[in-house]
């Protein structure tokens, strides 16, 4: 059992976010406006997150901006880095979208975009279906990031790889300081998929 990080971790989480360790919280996230530990960023805030793993004394952090893919790294107490296959356990991958291209056609889907979806609609069809309290605010916020990565982001072409929209809609809700499930963002996805299916288009304002 780890109770903190290591002295080279605490370097490592600074190098990555631009900010020292503190020590208060072993897990969490916050808005860097030093990514990469670089004073001179004039950009937007980037969303810093980061998780210890007690039982391995492991360190996974993920660097996120919505205008680029996140960033996931992971070290041991020795600061050697850590595979994929752990820190994926952690925190998803946006470049997990881009493999799957190489991937079974299965991980692509393609819609005709020849039509118009009434997000009302659309709002009715999750509510019909999930298991789970979904606020109505957060909704609007999900339904917003599902559009704006529909019509901006997709384009035209409606050729969609998996998880891509999932983890723009993640992305969108930590940027707004949202703490969502993924598992829950999986779920209205994939009900917002089926209704697509079966009207085509793209979502209205």
């Amino acid at each position: 059992m780890f109770e903190n990080l290591s002295k080279i971790q605490m370097e490592l989480f600074k190098k990555i976010s631009g900010h020292e360790f503190d020590g208060k919280k072993l897990s969490g996230y916050f808005e860097t406006n030093r990514p990469y530990d670089n004073n001179e960023y004039k950009g937007s805030p980037w969303i810093f997150s980061y998780k210890f793993i007690k039982e391995t004394g492991y360190l996974i952090c993920e660097l996120a901006h919505r205008l680029t893919n996140n960033r996931i790294y992971g070290w041991n107490q020795s600061g050697d880095e850590l595979n994929e296959v752990v820190t994926n356990k952690y925190f998803h991958s946006d470049l997990e979208s881009i493999v799957t291209i190489k991937k079974e056609e299965s991980n692509v889907v393609k819609f005709s975009k020849q039509g118009s979806i009434s997000s009302k609609r659309v709002k009715e069809s999750v509510y019909s279906r999930i298991d789970f309290e979904l606020p109505e605010h957060l909704w609007n916020q999900i339904n917003t990031a599902f559009g704006e990565c529909w019509n901006n982001v997709i384009g035209i072409t409606g050729t969609v790889h998996e998880g891509q929209i999932e983890n723009y809609i993640f992305k969108y809700l930590k940027n707004k300081n949202i703490i969502f499930e993924y598992e829950k963002i999986e779920k209205i996805v994939k009900i917002i998929y089926d209704y697509i299916s079966m009207t085509g288009g793209w979502l209205e304002d």
